[in-house]
């Protein structure tokens, strides 16, 4: 596959030159120029940003994570005029950049989760809205944002990465790792921190492993990702093994998987999880809450099992019976891969991307159609104001003209003042308004009319 162009722009680099360089690649003129803006290049946005590009060679893909941006922001000022879509990947650097980035393209803003709508409602302003399970979608649209500006695109994993273990590679890596190996593990990975502490279910986990503690004697648990080091305290103080891995790097995920005998997904609210696919198709029995795309692809007992949220009892109750039943394990570990094999390959992922750029072009020519044909119209309402004010002037001229000329000077000279008043810069002669203000038999007509009082 050819391979797309990319910019790659980290935070840490230490030179001025180094970052504009960075920004002042040249992009491919033929072809789409797309800018993809995750939060960092680290962990599942950098994957999207990059699996986006990868599967789709027929856009020009420059990819700059929103931490960088942010940091020079100066820098980035209206550099949407460079591009023809800019897509981000969370709603956050949406709603603080998009503005300085400059409003020049069309715009899509990615939602995976939402915990507060309130606070970042402003992305229905946005020309297309990704959304990864139809919670989500049904969400936004209950709300009011369009259909026509929403695509459901799920997840993906690499299923050729993310594959089942054999029986002694498993024993390896538990070696590898200082994992007994007679242990029945149980993960879970991603980042804890204590804004997301009650979405992940963080409580729940802590709770469910205790009470699991005190009905098998070898339990042990995996947990990749930063932000878990209470978590880990918690447990470890109940004499149990627990192995930390701070820093997951994106290469090692697919080993930490074959690691375990279970993963456990105790979130309220989530959009995917990716780790949900990660382990299907590492054929590891997963336990998960029905949240985001579980709720789209999971069926209770026949590819994974299902506990409703808030319920440790249940995730306890549900991983005995895994313990206690081989063919469950077996079923779970085969119907969960077949089901990622067939849904939710990155290939299955990145065909909806290009569904989602056309509709958020075709949305942003509309929309720019309707600002056109707003300002024509202004414009065509301001020619006919300005019309009707010469006819006006012409006609109250004429008028007055008529008025002097049949005698009644008085009254042409009240009706040439009010003209005077409505219009000071229109062509009206002023000599006899001079004569008829030195008149001092109209100074009551003339105070009446610069009191703005009827004549």
């Amino acid at each position: 596959m050819e391979e797309n162009h990319f910019i790659f722009c980290i935070s840490h680099y230490k030179s001025n030159e180094t970052r504009i360089n960075a920004i002042k690649i040249p992009m491919n003129n033929d072809r789409l120029k797309v800018l993809i803006i995750p939060e960092s290049l680290n962990w599942i946005l950098g994957k999207y940003a990059k699996e986006i590009a990868r599967w789709n060679p027929q856009y020009d893909c420059q990819i700059i994570p929103s931490i960088f941006i942010k940091n020079h922001l100066k820098k980035f000022t209206n550099i949407s005029r460079r591009f023809d879509l800019i897509h981000y990947l969370l709603p956050q650097p949406f709603l603080e950049i998009n503005e300085t980035l400059g409003n020049n393209c069309a715009c899509v803003c990615a939602l995976h989760h939402i915990v507060n709508w309130q606070e970042i409602k402003r992305v229905a302003l946005a020309d297309a809205i990704m959304v990864g399970s139809t919670e989500w979608r049904d969400f936004i649209e209950e709300r009011g944002v369009p259909s026509s500006r929403i695509v459901l695109v799920p997840g993906g994993v690499d299923t050729d990465k993310f594959i089942p273990p054999a029986v002694s590679e498993k024993q390896k890596i538990r070696k590898q790792l200082g994992i007994p190996d007679k242990a029945f593990v149980i993960g879970s990975f991603g980042h804890q921190s204590p804004y997301v502490f009650g979405r992940k279910g963080g409580d729940i986990f802590i709770e469910a492993i205790n009470s699991l503690a005190t009905k098998i004697n070898n339990l042990a648990v995996l947990i990749v990702g930063f932000g878990w080091k209470n978590i880990v305290r918690k447990i470890k103080s109940r004499k149990l093994h627990v192995t930390y891995i701070v820093f997951g790097y994106e290469k090692d995920l697919p080993r930490y998987y074959k690691a375990l005998d279970c993963y456990w997904i105790t979130s309220r609210i989530e959009g995917g999880p990716i780790p949900l696919l990660e382990s299907m198709s590492s054929a590891i029995p997963v336990i998960t809450t029905p949240v985001g795309l579980a709720k789209d692809i999971v069926i209770d007992g026949e590819n994974a099992l299902v506990v409703q949220k808030d319920n440790p009892a249940g995730f306890c109750e549900k991983t005995l019976g895994l313990i206690r039943s081989r063919a469950l394990r077996d079923r779970l570990a085969e119907k969960g891969r077949e089901t990622v094999l067939r849904k939710c390959h990155w290939n299955h992922f990145s065909k909806s991307i290009p569904i989602l750029y056309e509709k958020a072009l075709a949305n942003r020519s509309v929309k720019m159609a309707t600002r056109s044909l707003g300002s024509e119209k202004n414009l065509i309402i301001k020619r006919l104001q300005n019309d009707i004010k010469n006819i006006e002037i012409e006609d109250t001229i004429n008028l007055i003209r008529f008025i002097r000329k049949a005698g009644d000077c008085a009254q042409a000279d009240k009706m040439q003042l009010r003209l005077w008043m409505k219009y000071p810069l229109s062509v009206i002669p002023l000599n006899p308004i001079a004569s008829f203000l030195s008149a001092a038999r109209y100074n009551h007509t003339i105070r009446r009319i610069f009191h703005k009082k009827p004549i």
